[in-house]
């Protein structure tokens, strides 16, 4: 068996943020310094771009559960080095990283789908707040499609109420209602106006369904003096 590694630094963009990217450019050496020290011989470390890196380790037990085991090792060593402080400067910084893993047959692997599921896995590391080690399982891959229809399910319903909306400004399919104000003597001495939508086919939406939708494309402004005339 082999295993490929796929690091993401946790919170790197705050060191460029707070320091400047030749600050963050030391610390990418020295993580590199790190990662390469907790390898075997016959071990690659790459950087792909930015904070991340992958570890590829090579032959790894032939039985699968020792396979595992000697990758989170290696896992458990890479996340206490990189758990060091680091000395950028005058200053040291603390920092913590994510790591997905991929085990494959090198006889059966397909390069793109191992890095797939590795960076698969390396996500489910860091939703789970960073600082983890997480072999990929197909249930990731379920759960990361899922996620994405839904996220394309909210993205074409928000596009079809923000076409709605703009034909309901243009067509005047609002209504007022009004609350009156009182004094503790029961006087009418004021009313909240109150902006409904008269939808064609929803009926009367409440503000919550599509102010924040008119705030974002604008047309708030022309609504809001349709409102005051």
């Amino acid at each position: 068996w082999s295993a490929l590694l796929f690091l993401d630094l946790d919170n790197f963009k705050t060191v460029n943020d707070a320091h400047g990217h030749d600050t963050g450019d030391v610390m990418l050496k020295q993580v590199a310094k790190r990662l390469t020290a907790c390898l075997r011989r016959g071990d690659t470390v790459a950087r792909l771009g930015g904070d991340e890196f992958v570890v590829m380790l090579a032959e790894l037990h032939e039985r699968r559960l020792i396979a595992t085991s000697e990758t989170e090792a290696i896992g458990a060593a890479i996340l206490e080095q990189l758990n060091r402080p680091y000395q950028l400067g005058s200053q040291q910084h603390h920092s913590t990283c994510s790591i997905g893993v991929a085990l494959f047959d090198t006889a059966d692997a397909s390069l793109d789908e191992v890095i797939k599921q590795a960076d698969i896995a390396m996500y489910d590391a860091k939703t789970a707040g960073g600082n983890a080690l997480r072999f990929f399982e197909t249930r990731m891959q379920t759960s990361i499609t899922a996620r994405a229809a839904l996220e394309v399910t909210s993205i074409t319903a928000r596009a079809a109420l923000e076409n709605e909306l703009h034909a309901a400004v243009e067509q005047r399919q609002f209504v007022l209602h009004y609350r009156s104000q009182v004094t503790s003597e029961d006087r009418v001495v004021a009313a909240e106006v109150l902006v409904r939508w008269q939808h064609p086919l929803r009926g009367l939406l409440a503000p919550g369904e599509f102010i924040a939708a008119a705030e974002d494309t604008g047309l708030i402004i022309p609504l809001g003096l349709w409102v005051l005339e």
